[in-house]
């Protein structure tokens, strides 16, 4: 097995649009919402300057197939 390469790095305060969604597939489910309102604001044209961040909100829980997955875009001010 291969040594992971772990860092921890502090983030400047940035500003993000976020998207959600609870579902048995939320990744896929808030992945279409980001990309239907992020595309046609060219966001996902450059994402050097429009990164993404997701998340699981909330966590999967045992008996459940639904769960929650959140999508952030870094935005500029003038969005």
């Amino acid at each position: 097995m291969n040594e992971l390469e772990v860092r921890i790095v502090h983030l400047e305060p940035m500003r993000v649009a976020s998207v959600h969604a609870l579902s048995a597939s939320p990744e896929h489910d808030a992945w279409e919402k980001l990309v239907a309102w992020a595309k046609p604001k060219g966001l996902l044209d450059d994402l050097k300057t429009h990164r993404v961040f997701g998340f699981n909100n909330p966590d999967p829980s045992p008996g459940s197939p639904n769960y929650g997955y959140e999508f952030w875009i870094l935005v500029g001010p003038e969005v």
